[in-house]
């Protein structure tokens, strides 16, 4: 060792809290993190218990167009898209809600809407 190195004094009161700080922060951070795996998981568990509990949509809007008289590659050329585009969104089980309206104003519906029912209030969602 230098002879301008010193060994640092396991008893220094500033050295202590020094390290008390940094124990501190870790464990807020630890904290943090398991707090943060928790409402992942939570969120997680409710999007698959509603991703269970409802038919998928893609079926629903192949019946639609179905009924609407077109093909696929109708749709796909009144949308810009190719036609495995289409068939794609006609396989998941969800689209987003963008995507939807795009889809059901092509096939010709009227207005088409989203109605979303929380307890006894409905509400209405243009699309």
């Amino acid at each position: 060792m230098a002879a301008h190195e010193t060994t640092p004094d396991p008893f220094d009161a500033t050295a202590l809290a020094s390290q008390a700080g940094v124990t501190d922060e870790l464990a807020r951070i630890a904290e943090t993190r398991r707090q943060r795996a928790a409402e992942f998981e939570h969120r997680r568990a409710v999007r698959d218990a509603w991703s269970a509990s409802r038919p998928p949509c893609g079926p629903i809007l192949a019946a639609a167009r179905r009924e609407a008289g077109l093909t696929q590659v109708q749709v796909a050329e009144l949308l810009g898209v190719s036609q495995s585009t289409v068939a794609a969104v006609e396989r998941q089980n969800s689209v987003r809600l963008s995507t939807l309206g795009a889809y059901l104003y092509a096939i010709g519906a009227e207005e088409p809407h989203v109605v979303v029912t929380v307890g006894e209030a409905e509400f209405d969602i243009p699309l």
